[in-house]
């Protein structure tokens, strides 16, 4: 196994002040190879299985949060790829009608990638004062990233970016 997997590098981070020792990264020219290594199918494969549990008996994964939506798309429980973007809101009611015209003017990309996304604010777990999050949900990883590459280009994430450029402080 693992012989059609894109390239896989363990980084020992030594210097720095950071809240991890080791990150890992796949490397790949191929974003549905890459869209592989997510497929919530793996937790079949005998490898995979030894990866997860030796991840549980050796390593602390970083960031964990919890929250309450406040604005967002219909739910897509066929997807099961997530990723978080969290934020430092300075005025709550401008961040929400700014993401509520995100919503309104992406809905055509969100429906064409099928991304369901959302605006939360936190409740619990975060630090570095960070008080909201947005969770977005795809399909795969490779859907992700075709996504976010169409979003971010998107004539209504400029204007949320806009919007909000003196009021959120983004945190990837």
């Amino acid at each position: 196994t693992g012989k059609a997997l894109p390239t896989a590098i363990l980084t020992d981070h030594t210097m720095g002040d950071l809240d991890y020792s080791h990150s890992m990264s796949f490397i790949s020219d191929d974003v549905d190879q890459l869209g592989k290594l997510f497929d919530p199918m793996n937790s079949r494969n005998e490898d995979f299985q030894k990866l997860s549990i030796w991840f549980s008996e050796n390593a602390e994964m970083i960031g964990s949060q919890t929250g309450m939506m406040i604005a967002g798309t219909e739910q897509i429980p066929s997807n099961t790829f997530q990723t978080i973007y969290s934020i430092d809101v300075v005025d709550p009611m401008a961040t929400k009608k700014a993401f509520s015209t995100l919503l309104k003017d992406s809905k055509k990309l969100l429906k064409e990638y099928n991304v369901e996304l959302s605006l939360h604010r936190g409740l619990s777990g975060q630090d570095n004062g960070v008080n909201y999050y947005i969770l977005a949900s795809f399909k795969d990883y490779s859907a992700m990233v075709k996504a976010i590459k169409a979003m971010f280009s998107s004539n209504g994430f400029v204007t949320y970016s806009k919007a909000t450029m003196n009021n959120v402080t983004v945190e990837v």
